[in-house]
């Protein structure tokens, strides 16, 4: 899978858990690819500097965290695990095997 469907598919599971709508699940999908700046976020959806900084806010209440480095910080470390969890069920072994293997 390319590196643009594997944080799209990836931000859709993290969509369930935390409720993203489709158009967070856009900004965060360029944020994660390109670390665009807000302006440019503003253009390539073509909305608002405000309306980013709005999904931002929105996107930070429902995972609790404080900023975007932070929030960064939290949805790599969801695609690491979900990347490692492809992993072992494309080996037919278990996590902890592949952790042996290291």
């Amino acid at each position: 899978m390319e590196q643009k469907g594997f944080i799209q598919h990836s931000l859709r599971k993290v969509a369930n858990v935390y409720g993203f709508t489709h158009r967070e699940i856009e900004l965060l999908s360029l944020l994660m690819l390109y670390g665009y700046r807000n302006k440019e976020l503003a253009k390539e959806l073509t909305i608002s500097e405000k309306t980013v900084k709005n999904h931002l806010a929105n996107i930070q209440e429902k995972t609790m965290t404080n900023s975007t480095r932070e929030l960064m910080s939290l949805l790599i470390q969801y695609l690491l695990r979900a990347d490692e969890r492809n992993f072992t069920n494309t080996l037919g072994t278990r996590t902890t095997d592949v952790a042996r293997l290291g």
